[in-house]
């Protein structure tokens, strides 16, 4: 089965009714023509990410962080996309001192899909003005985290990371959002907007599993309504004009 991505699965499984098989219907088509990935797997060295039973490890200057993104991007719309995350995130974290730890964070795997895991966080923990944060990336331009897909990762990081980790209990659940905008100078540019869970009512374990099981047996019903569009498309005559 084909798997949703983390947002487009965080927006969609809070929905009901036919608003959520228009939401997964607009999902079939694909997505995007590129990723974050690039961004994502550098955040060890954007943040100089530190093993926790080990000594402090040397930062990773802005200029390396940049040229292993790119290195890792497939088209030049995806290094642009990727590199202005890249800065945002690094301006943030120097500003305000960041220090980070390494913290492997147990995915979160669907029950009715072998397979098919899911991770609503990075695999660190940064401190942050002395407070302890998990933080989660959500670096689209379009189609980012609606409310309640942001009260659904929230959710998802208070179960896996601070119910499930004694060490998380009392961390901050943050997404960082990146928004345009038009600098002074006329030319738009990407700033990091964070978002804290707070006081936010967050969704029992139970509701998340019953939300997510509706949503991926709504989502193959989906993807079957598509094969057989598909194949009666392919089996109709051509016709002579």
């Amino acid at each position: 089965m084909r798997r949703i991505t983390e947002t487009d699965l965080a927006n969609t499984a809070p929905l009901t009714g036919d608003l959520k098989v228009r939401a997964l219907r607009g999902l079939k088509a694909g997505w995007g023509p590129f990723s974050y990935d690039p961004t994502k797997t550098r955040a060890q060295d954007i943040f100089n990410a530190q093993p926790t039973l080990f000594g402090a490890a040397a930062p990773t200057g802005l200029s390396l962080v940049r040229k292993k993104v790119i290195a890792a991007c497939k088209s030049e719309d995806e290094i642009k996309a990727n590199v202005e995350i890249t800065e945002c995130l690094c301006e943030w974290a120097t500003q305000r001192a960041v220090r980070a730890r390494l913290h492997h964070i147990p995915p979160y795997l669907l029950s009715n899909a072998v397979g098919i895991s899911y991770s609503f966080w990075l695999n660190l923990v940064l401190i942050v003005e002395n407070r302890l944060v998990i933080p989660f990336l959500d670096p689209r331009r379009k189609h980012q985290l609606t409310p309640v897909g942001l009260r659904f990762v929230f959710s998802m990081m208070h179960h896996r990371a601070r119910v499930l980790d004694p060490d998380l209990a009392d961390a901050e659940l943050a997404v960082f959002q990146f928004p345009p905008t038009i600098g002074a100078d006329g030319t738009e540019r990407r700033i990091l907007l964070p978002h804290f869970a707070g006081d936010t009512e967050l969704y029992s374990f139970d509701e998340l599993e019953k939300i997510v099981g509706e949503t991926y047996d709504l989502w193959q019903q989906v993807l079957t309504e598509r094969s057989e569009t598909a194949r009666k498309s392919a089996g109709k005559r051509g016709t002579l004009i």
